[in-house]
């Protein structure tokens, strides 16, 4: 970035699999670790960081709106500012989910505006694409066809016009790791599957998991077909709801569930207030921990652990570590889908 470069070019390596802000933001944050001599891999933390504070504040405003109690919003509030999950992605992990995702709860704040939740939910998939998740579900709500071909329109709008320059410059990179980006098999199903795999075919390296083409296929397929299914179920729920009935049917479905992801749903979760919250917590910081400790010890144990970070990773309480994962993901798995069940099961609510 800071040369000039294309960050999506062949020389990136297919590292940049975001949208171009957070390339824009990694540059600036790299020239101050430059001129203040402080590491890049603090610098990268605070925003994202920022960002969790600014959902706290508005799951705050947002339950104080709905009716709650002063007290219920601030605890509520507080619950996600603390919640481990957020604690590990954002400041330990340094991942930077929270600001789409931020984005992504400003929209549902400024719902009905089509103006306002399109704008708002356009910036979050410029941000990081995932968030086009949630966007069939915005179109679906306004009346007429204009207002959703207008939502539509405004929501794609940023992404294209800020990756535009980037895709005429390479579009074979930009089209395989940004439109088609897949995830990483760190969690869910597909993690465990692997392992399955490793061990049938007689290897126990745990190195980075590639998933197979089948499998990434069969995952796309699953996760079209829960979002269909759940742009039916949802017609006549609360948009909030239908967002976290999404997200869920994501991590059920999917063969990329990266560990940032486990962050995606706990606003619209705190949010309604769910009562699988917590068991869904401890499932994600048993499968986020293990998982950092089989193949990352340094996101717990800082960048600058060295010869502690690389004694974790090869040492003989690796394998330990694994099958601690393994279960811990396999758990959460199944609370997102006991969760799921639940909200389909749950009286019809009123659309937000």
């Amino acid at each position: 970035m800071l040369s000039g470069e294309n960050p999506y070019g062949p020389a990136s390596h297919g590292r940049a699999n975001w949208g171009p802000v957070w390339p824009w933001m990694c540059g600036l944050m790299l020239a101050a670790s430059r001129l203040t001599s402080l590491p890049f891999h603090f610098l990268v933390k605070p925003p994202p960081s920022l960002a969790d504070a600014g959902i706290a504040l508005l799951l705050w405003r947002m339950l104080g709106l709905r009716g709650h109690s002063p007290r219920t919003a601030f605890m509520v509030a507080l619950g996600y500012a603390l919640n481990p999950v957020a604690i590990l992605v954002s400041g330990a992990h340094g991942q930077f989910d929270a600001i789409p995702l931020l984005l992504a709860l400003g929209a549902l704040a400024a719902f009905p505006s089509v103006w306002a939740s399109a704008v708002l939910l356009g910036l979050g998939i410029a941000t990081k694409t995932w968030v086009v998740l949630l966007l069939p579900f915005f179109i679906q709500r306004p009346g007429d066809l204009r207002s959703r071909l207008l939502c539509g329109a405004l929501a794609v709008l940023p992404l294209i016009i800020l990756l535009l320059p980037y895709y005429l410059d390479s579009p074979a990179t930009v089209r395989e790791h940004v439109l088609a980006y897949s995830g990483g098999v760190d969690q869910g199903w597909a993690a465990v599957v692997r392992v399955i795999l490793n061990l049938v075919h007689g290897t126990r390296r745990l190195g980075e998991m590639v998933p197979p083409g089948w499998m990434l296929l069969v995952g796309k397929v699953l996760v079209l077909a829960g979002l269909a299914a759940m742009l039916v179920a949802a017609r006549r729920r609360a948009l909030d709801a239908a967002a976290e009935g999404v997200l869920l049917a994501f991590y059920i479905a999917s063969a990329g569930v990266a560990t940032q992801y486990f962050l995606w749903i706990l606003p619209f979760a705190h949010l309604r207030r769910e009562r699988w919250l917590v068991v869904y917590t401890l499932a994600a910081v048993a499968a986020a921990l293990g998982f950092y400790l089989v193949f990352y010890p340094e996101v717990l144990f800082g960048f600058r652990s060295g010869s502690f970070a690389q004694a974790v990773l090869h040492s003989s309480a690796r394998p330990a570590f694994a099958a601690a994962w393994i279960l811990a993901t396999g758990c959460w798995w199944l609370v997102c889908v006991a969760a799921l069940a639940a909200l389909l099961r749950a009286q019809t609510r009123p659309a937000a």
